[in-house]
């Protein structure tokens, strides 16, 4: 489940797009795309593992665009080889790109997307928080706590009072397909 494919159908749907990745350009294809079908995209650059820069793009999102009707959580960062051999410096980054990042940019835009009519979030998983594969060891099943946060972000909805339009999903690709589909 790729960025712009998710992009093109909800532009194709009649969404505005708010873009956002470390690397994020100038007219990329997926601006090109999004425009194409007669929406808007803003883009922005962030780097996912600097709290403060993060916080910079809520606010700038809130201030320039408004608020955000559906939050998709698909940034992640993942690494290749045995637990054991893994730095504390690459383990922390890999927390806090695919974990904390993500739960952070909730909290920043939970209070916001509460004005909207029917707020989702969803947040992008992988494979590899359901199975274990001997070459990405348990710190590279990066995104298990992302789908598990799930079930809170409902609770935290329903505690305040908040009526049933809200929704919040997970979602991994290829755990509900065989490599035979």
């Amino acid at each position: 489940w790729s960025s712009d494919v998710c992009s093109s159908d909800l532009a194709e749907a009649g969404a505005d797009i708010v873009g956002v990745s470390a690397s994020l350009g100038e007219e990329s294809e997926v601006e090109a795309d999004v425009r194409a079908r007669g929406r808007e995209f803003t883009g922005y650059a962030c780097d996912f593992s600097d709290r403060a820069a993060l916080r910079s793009f809520a606010e700038r999102v809130e201030r320039e665009v408004g608020p955000i009707d559906i939050l998709i959580n698909n940034a992640g960062i993942g690494g290749i080889g045995p637990f054991a051999e893994a730095d504390s410096a690459r383990l922390r980054n890999l927390t806090e790109v695919n974990f904390i990042a993500p739960l952070e940019l909730i909290r920043l835009l939970l209070p916001r997307m509460e004005q909207s009519v029917a707020p989702v979030i969803v947040n992008i998983g992988s494979v590899l928080g359901y199975i274990a594969v001997p070459v990405y060891a348990a710190p590279w099943r990066r995104r298990m706590p992302q789908l598990c946060l799930v079930s809170d972000l409902l609770v935290a909805w329903s505690m305040l009072g908040s009526d049933s339009s809200h929704q919040a999903f997970s979602y991994a690709p290829w755990v509900y397909r065989s490599y035979f589909d």
